[in-house]
């Protein structure tokens, strides 16, 4: 598809990606759950690969993000309580891969 702008990709979204229609500017469910990371080590180099499959034309990426939700209940730091804060913190320019790190204060 064309015109992916403001595009969100969430598995609680109401509106498949593949029943959208160009501008994609809303929040649509991927063709594949994302909740397929749940339980998953998030601390890394995450890259995004994309493949453009037309010929006729062409696209770029000019910038991506990802959005991590971290499991409330658990005490990251150690000291007891569970009102960590967590840091996120992004090293990388699109399309380049990030180094995600993660911190718990």
């Amino acid at each position: 598809g064309d015109h992916f702008i403001g595009t969100v990709l969430d598995d609680e979204a109401d509106l498949p990606i593949a029943a959208g229609s160009a501008p994609f500017d809303a929040a649509y469910t991927p063709e594949q759950r994302l909740s397929a990371f749940d339980g998953e080590v998030a601390h890394g180099v995450w890259s995004l690969e994309i493949h453009d499959a037309v010929v006729q034309d062409d696209g770029e990426l000019r910038s991506w993000g990802l959005e991590i939700e971290i499991d409330r209940s658990l005490d990251l730091n150690g000291d007891d309580d569970t009102d960590d804060r967590v840091v996120v913190l992004f090293d990388g320019i699109a399309p380049q891969p990030i180094n995600l790190g993660l911190a718990a204060n």
